[in-house]
């Protein structure tokens, strides 16, 4: 295969519906432990029924795991993983935790680093890549000309080739989610989530394009933009995998990204993937 295009599978309601789009893999993420809103993740069961169906339409299921552990939690962690990897069998995990990729490498189980783990240059892809990671997912803020270098030390980078990108930060580490919104609560699968913490869970609640006073006037800003890159160079430059991200678009968008994006890649007219907002 070229190339491979990833989507985000946030329910089971239109699984039916995406299984018919032109792509190649789903990434999902398993309540309490990735790096999405709770209603996008799925429940240990419903993970179960992805994997049948992604696996009877020859497509491939990742599970976003990337959630960073406390010492209190990390046992529970991995016993969550091994029955993970026993009874759903994802075809690899998308970690941001050493300790958790470790833990999986060892194991051979095929490891991909997410967006929180925040690879910006190849000295950080050589890390990933020594420790045994088969996968780096690069952060969104890359320039071409930085992805090509990545692609130097690994072949395998994963783009973020649309989403929500944060113009204040690097993609998965802001921390100002954790001091406006932190909640904390238990479920089956996890005893602590820290509901408003970037640090742990990755959740951001946007506080920094809230309404601000500043001088006495109000101040609203707006840090987030759908991203744009010109796929055609990067395809050009070696890139085979590409992710849509945003767990939370609807499907008709969904449906529009994807079928620009297959276009794009199959040589039609045009670069970008700009399809709601202005490159």
């Amino acid at each position: 295969m070229r190339y491979e295009i990833i989507v985000p599978a946030r329910s089971l309601r239109d699984i039916e519906n995406l299984v018919e789009l032109p792509i190649d893999a789903f990434y999902a993420g398993i309540h309490g432990w990735s790096r999405s809103a709770r209603s996008h993740e799925l429940s240990f069961e419903e993970l179960r029924v992805l994997r049948d169906i992604t696996y009877s339409n020859n497509k491939k299921l990742y599970l976003s795991f990337n959630t960073i552990v406390g010492s209190f939690e990390y046992d529970s962690a991995c016993k969550l993983l091994l029955n993970i990897m026993e009874r759903i069998s994802p075809d690899a995990l998308i970690l941001n935790d050493v300790s958790l990729v470790s833990f999986s490498v060892k194991r051979g189980w095929e490891v991909h680093v997410s967006l929180g783990g925040v690879i910006i240059n190849s000295k950080d892809v050589e890390f990933w890549s020594d420790i045994g990671v088969t996968r780096i997912v690069v952060s969104p803020h890359l320039g071409i000309e930085e992805i090509e270098e990545l692609l130097n030390v690994n072949e395998n980078i994963e783009v973020m080739i649309y989403g929500v990108r944060c113009n204040f930060t690097y993609t998965g580490i802001c921390r100002m989610s954790s001091y406006f919104d932190l909640v904390m609560r238990t479920t089956l699968t996890r005893f602590m989530i820290w509901e408003g913490s970037s640090k742990r869970s990755g959740i951001c609640f946007k506080p920094c394009a809230q309404e601000w006073l500043y001088n006495n006037e109000r101040l609203k800003i707006e840090p987030l933009s759908y991203m744009c890159y010109n796929v055609a160079q990067l395809a050009s430059i070696g890139v085979k995998y590409f992710k849509i991200g945003g767990r939370g678009l609807s499907f008709s968008n969904l449906k529009e990204v994807v079928y620009t994006l297959k276009a794009l890649l199959e040589g039609g007219k045009g670069g970008r993937i700009c399809t709601f907002n202005t490159c």
